[in-house]
C-alpha cells in the first residue's frame, strides 16, 4: 500500500545556505549524511522527522550563516579599507588635495553650525518656553505711516491677566537702567539693573542658588542679584540680608542669588528690583498712553495662539479711544532672531544672518565636494583595469558601487576627524570674531555628534557618488581590450562643475567686497554732526552738579565746549504724538522724536543751522522755545516755521531755529522728525564734553580730577561718543569679517582643486608636451596651453556668478536706509581677480610640466 504524501511539508531554510556557505568544508559533507538520514526516514516514519530537521535548521545552520556572513562580510570590509588606504599612499598628493579640501570645508561647516544652533537656541532653555509671549505694538501714524515698538503701557500685564482666561500669568519688565550701586565701599555704576514683577521667577527659569523664589521680590526693598555680582561685592560672604545703597538714594536688602544668566538669554540683567519700586520715585503704574515697559504673558497649554492673538489687538483702543495702537503676541523663542522694533532691547540677532550662513556652510561644503568629484573622475580612467578584472572575477556592479561608496565615506571620515582638529585648533579665534563663546561639547548634547556624523556621511555619499556609479559602469571587455574612453564625457562633467565651483566663488568675491563697502559708507557718511574728540559722562543723581562742572571745565583752554542732553546721539528712544500746531489737521496722528538739551549744544556738535538761532542765555524765553529738524518742517507743511506756536505734551512755546537733518539713530533707518527744547538741569542725563586733539589722555585725567572735586561721591566714567557710534554697527562688522575669512577659505578650496585638476591634465598630457618641446614650443606655450582652457571656463562662471551677486546683494543692501551703490566696476575687479587666482594656481603645475626635460616626457609612458 503506498503511503500519502504528507502536504505540509515545513520549508527546508537551510539547505541553500549549507550549500553556498559551508560547500568546501569538511562538515558540510557530515551534515550531508545527516541530513539524508532525515530524509529516507521522513518518507518513511511521516512528517516528525522533516519537523525535526527543520528546527535543526533553525538553531544550527541559521546562526552558522550569520557567523559565516559576519566573517566575510570583515573580510570584504578590511579588503576595502586596504586598497583604499593603498591607493591613499599612491596618489599622496591628489589624496592631501581631497581631505584638505574636504577637512577646511567640514570645519567651515562645523563652525558656522554651532553659531547656527547657538543662535537659535535663545530663549529655549526656559522650562515654560513654549508658553511665553511678549506683547509688542504696531503703530499706525498719518499716511498709513507703520511704527512697530516693543514697549508698552504698565497697566497692560495685570489687565490682559484679568480680561483673558487664557493668559495664566504675566509680567513687567523695565531695562535700560544704568545706576549708581554702592556696597560699603565697594561702587560702580552698573549697565544690566532691571525691574521686574515678582512673577519673572514663576514664568522664567532662572534657578536660585540661595533664597526663596516665590517672595524674593515680594518687598519694595528687596534685590535678587547674580552669582557673579554676589562674588563682585561680597566675595565669600552670604550676601542674603545684607543691603546694596542704589543712587546713594535707596537702601535695597539682598533676599536671592540667581545662577548667572546664560548668554542665550535675551533678558540679561545683573540686579533685579520691584517693578512696583517705580511708584515710590513718581512714576504713574495707570497710564495707558505712556510705553515704556515691556510685557510679557503666559498662555495656558490648550490656549489658541491665533486666538489670543487676535483678542488682545484692540485693548489698548478700550482704554483710549483715540488710540492708533494694536497689540500682537510673539513668541519667546522668536524674540531674539525675529525683532525688528523701535525702543527694543540691544543685543539682538537677525534671521538673515543665519540664511546667509547657511547658504556659505552649503557653497564651501559643496566647492569641497566638487574638487572630490573632479579629481575622482578625472584618475577613473587610471582605475578603469582595476574594475575590469574585478568584474571578471566575479565582482558585481553593487560590489564596485560599494567599494567606492566605502572608500569615498573612508576619506570622507579622515576628513572629518581632521576638521575637527581644525575646529578644536581654531575655534577661540572664531569666538573672538564672532563674539560669542562656543564650544564643541559632544558629552553634553548627543544633536551635535549626531549631527557632525550626519553631516561627515552625506559629505561622502555625495562626493562619492558620481566616481561610484561612473567608475562601477566600465565594461570589463573594452577595458581590458583598452577600448576604453574616458575623454569626452567625464571631461564636460568636470568643466560643469568647475564653473559651479568658481560661479559660487566669485559670488562670494562681489558679496564680501559689497559688504565692506556698506561698512565703509556707513562709518564714512556725514552724519551732520561732528563727534570726533567728543567725550561724554552719565550725569545719572548728579545732574545738580551740572552748572558747577561745565564752569570748571571751561577754566582749561583745551576744553573746547561743555554741553548736556537727555538723551545719546546714537540712541533716541523718546517719542511722541502729542503733538500739535496751527494748521495741523486734528484726525492725524502723527509721531516724533524729542529730547531735551542744553545751552551750547548746537555749537558743541557743530550742527548747521538752515533758519532761525540756537538757544541763548540772552533769551530767557528760551526755556519754553523749541528747535526743529527739517523733517519737522516738511510735516508741517511751512515754508519757515520760525515764530509759529508748537505743543509738546501740552507745552507750548515758539520755534525759534531749524537745524540741518542730522542721524541720531542707525542708518537702517531715515532721519525723522525730532523737536529739540530746553529745561531744567534736571532733566539732564548726560554731559558732553568737546576735547582738543593734543594730549588727550592729559585731558581725561583732568576731567577726572574736576568731577572727583565737584561730584567725589560719583563715579566718574568717561567715554568717548565715536566709540558708541562704532558699536552700532559692531554685530555687522564682525558679520563682514567672518563673511571675509569663510570667502577666503571658499577660494582656497577652490584653489585646491584647481591644482589637483591642472596636476592631472598635465601628468595625462607629458607626452604631448615633451613632442611640442622637442619641436620648438617654449616653456611659456606649455603654459599657455594648460592655462587657456580654465581661464575660459572661469570667465565663463564670472558670467553666471554677476547676475546672481547683483540681485541678492541688492535685496540685502534695501535693509539700509542709506546705503553704498552697486558700481560695476566692481564686477570688473572680480572677474579680473578670478582669473588671477585661476592662473596663477594653474601656472604653478603649469611651470613645473614645463620645465621637464623632453626626454624624461617622451620615456613616461
Amino acid at each position: 500500500m503506498i503511503r500519502r504524501q504528507v502536504k505540509s511539508k515545513p520549508p527546508r531554510v537551510g539547505e541553500w545556505l549549507l550549500k553556498r556557505l559551508l560547500l568546501q568544508e569538511e562538515r558540510y559533507e557530515k551534515l550531508g549524511d545527516f541530513e539524508e538520514g532525515f530524509h529516507i526516514q521522513s518518507a518513511e516514519s511521516g512528517s516528525i522527522y522533516a519537523w525535526v530537521w527543520y528546527w535543526f535548521q533553525i538553531i544550527i545552520v541559521i546562526p552558522t550563516f550569520l557567523s559565516n556572513l559576519t566573517y566575510w562580510s570583515t573580510i570584504m570590509v578590511k579588503s576595502y579599507l586596504k586598497i583604499a588606504f593603498r591607493n591613499i599612499r599612491k596618489y599622496k598628493a591628489y589624496s592631501f588635495i581631497n581631505i584638505a579640501g574636504l577637512a577646511i570645508g567640514m570645519a567651515v561647516c562645523i563652525l558656522i553650525l554651532l553659531w547656527i544652533q547657538d543662535e537659535l537656541s535663545y530663549d529655549r532653555f526656559h522650562v515654560n518656553s513654549n508658553e511665553l509671549y511678549r506683547i509688542v505694538e504696531q503703530q499706525t501714524y498719518a499716511g498709513g505711516q507703520l511704527f512697530p515698538v516693543a514697549v508698552t503701557p504698565a497697566p497692560l500685564a495685570e489687565a490682559l491677566k484679568e480680561e483673558l482666561p487664557e493668559i495664566v500669568n504675566s509680567m513687567r519688565y523695565a531695562t535700560g537702567l544704568r545706576l549708581l550701586v554702592r556696597q560699603r565701599d565697594i561702587r560702580f555704576y552698573e549697565e544690566n539693573v532691571v525691574l521686574a514683577d515678582p512673577s519673572i521667577f514663576e514664568m522664567f527659569t532662572f534657578p536660585f542658588i540661595k533664597g526663596d523664589p516665590a517672595s524674593a521680590l515680594n518687598n519694595l526693598g528687596s534685590i535678587v542679584i547674580t552669582e557673579e555680582m554676589a562674588l563682585k561685592y561680597f566675595g565669600d560672604e552670604d550676601p542674603v540680608g545684607q543691603s546694596f545703597k542704589i543712587e546713594n538714594q535707596f537702601d535695597m536688602i539682598v533676599t536671592g542669588v540667581v545662577e548667572n544668566v546664560p548668554h542665550n538669554s535675551h533678558l540679561k540683567f545683573d540686579f533685579i528690583v520691584p517693578f512696583l519700586i517705580l511708584q515710590t520715585v513718581g512714576q504713574p503704574m495707570d497710564q495707558w498712553d505712556n510705553n515704556a515697559y515691556f510685557t510679557y504673558v503666559q498662555l495656558s497649554e490648550n490656549a489658541s495662539t491665533n486666538d489670543v492673538d487676535e483678542k488682545i489687538r484692540g485693548t489698548i483702543k478700550k482704554h483710549v479711544p483715540e488710540s492708533v495702537t494694536t497689540l500682537h503676541l510673539q513668541a519667546l523663542t522668536r524674540i531674539h532672531l525675529h525683532s525688528d522694533y523701535a525702543a527694543d532691547m540691544g543685543g539682538h540677532g537677525d534671521i538673515k544672518y543665519v540664511y546667509i550662513f547657511s547658504i556659505i556652510a552649503a557653497f564651501v561644503l559643496f566647492i569641497a565636494c566638487i574638487n572630490f568629484i573632479n579629481l575622482s573622475t578625472a584618475r577613473s580612467g587610471n582605475r578603469a583595469k582595476e574594475v575590469g578584472m574585478r568584474k571578471v572575477s566575479g565582482a558585481l556592479r553593487t560590489d564596485i558601487i560599494k567599494q567606492f561608496f566605502g572608500e569615498s565615506i573612508l576619506m570622507t571620515l579622515i576628513a572629518f576627524l581632521s576638521g575637527l582638529f581644525i575646529v578644536f585648533l581654531f575655534l577661540p579665534a572664531f569666538n573672538n570674531l564672532s563674539g560669542k563663546s562656543l564650544a564643541l561639547d559632544i558629552t553634553r548634547d548627543i544633536t551635535i555628534p549626531l549631527g557632525l556624523l550626519a553631516t561627515a556621511i552625506f559629505t561622502g555619499i555625495l562626493s562619492g557618488s558620481y566616481p561610484a556609479l561612473f567608475l562601477s559602469s566600465f565594461r570589463p571587455v573594452k577595458v581590458l581590450k583598452g577600448m576604453l574612453k574616458t575623454g569626452s564625457k567625464s571631461s564636460n562633467f568636470r568643466r560643469v562643475l568647475v564653473v559651479i565651483q568658481f560661479s559660487l566663488s566669485i559670488f562670494l568675491i562681489i558679496s564680501t567686497t559689497l559688504i565692506h563697502d556698506q561698512l565703509d559708507y556707513i562709518r564714512n557718511r556725514k552724519l551732520g554732526f561732528d563727534m570726533e574728540h567728543i567725550v561724554y559722562i552719565q550725569l545719572g543723581s548728579s545732574p545738580r552738579y551740572y552748572d558747577t562742572l561745565k564752569n570748571e571745565l571751561l577754566k582749561n583752554s583745551s576744553i573746547l565746549g561743555v554741553t548736556s542732553a537727555s538723551g545719546l546721539l546714537t540712541s533716541m528712544m523718546n517719542s511722541t504724538s502729542g503733538v500739535d500746531w496751527p494748521g495741523k489737521n486734528p484726525d492725524d496722528a502723527i509721531l516724533m522724536h524729542n529730547m531735551t538739551v542744553g545751552h551750547d549744544f548746537f555749537e558743541v556738535f557743530q550742527m548747521e543751522m538752515v533758519e532761525g538761532r540756537t538757544f541763548s542765555k540772552a533769551f530767557p524765553t528760551d526755556s519754553v522755545a523749541y528747535i526743529v529738524n527739517e523733517k519737522v518742517v516738511e510735516v508741517m507743511e511751512m515754508d519757515s516755521p520760525l515764530g509759529s506756536q508748537f505743543t509738546l505734551w501740552d507745552d507750548m512755546g515758539p520755534i525759534i531755529g531749524v537745524v540741518k537733518e542730522f542721524h541720531f539713530k542707525s542708518l537702517n533707518t531715515e532721519v525723522e522728525p525730532l523737536v529739540m527744547r530746553l529745561r531744567r538741569p534736571e532733566d539732564f542725563h548726560y554731559l558732553f564734553i568737546r576735547i582738543g586733539s593734543r594730549n588727550v589722555s592729559g585731558l581725561l585725567n583732568t576731567i577726572q580730577e574736576i568731577w572727583d572735586g565737584v561730584a567725589p561721591e560719583f563715579p566718574c566714567e568717561i567715554r568717548f561718543l565715536d566709540e558708541d557710534f562704532d558699536r552700532l554697527y559692531r554685530a555687522e562688522a564682525r558679520m563682514g569679517t567672518l563673511f571675509n575669512y569663510f570667502t577666503i577659505l571658499a577660494i582656497f578650496i577652490a584653489c585646491l582643486g584647481l591644482l589637483g585638476l591642472a596636476s592631472f591634465m598635465a601628468e595625462q598630457r607629458t607626452k604631448e608636451m615633451g613632442i611640442r618641446k622637442v619641436l620648438g614650443a617654449s616653456s611659456a606655450n606649455i603654459v599657455m596651453l594648460l592655462s587657456r582652457e580654465f581661464i575660459v571656463l572661469v570667465s565663463l562662471a564670472n558670467i553666471i556668478a554677476w547676475p546672481l551677486a547683483y540681485y541678492f546683494m541688492n535685496r540685502w543692501l534695501q535693509n539700509y536706509a542709506y546705503h553704498a551703490s552697486i558700481n560695476f566696476f566692481l564686477f570688473l575687479i572680480s572677474a579680473v581677480a578670478a582669473v588671477v587666482i585661476a592662473l596663477v594656481t594653474v601656472s604653478v603645475q603649469a611651470f613645473k610640466a614645463a620645465l621637464v626635460n623632453p626626454a624624461d616626457s617622451l620615456k613616461y609612458e
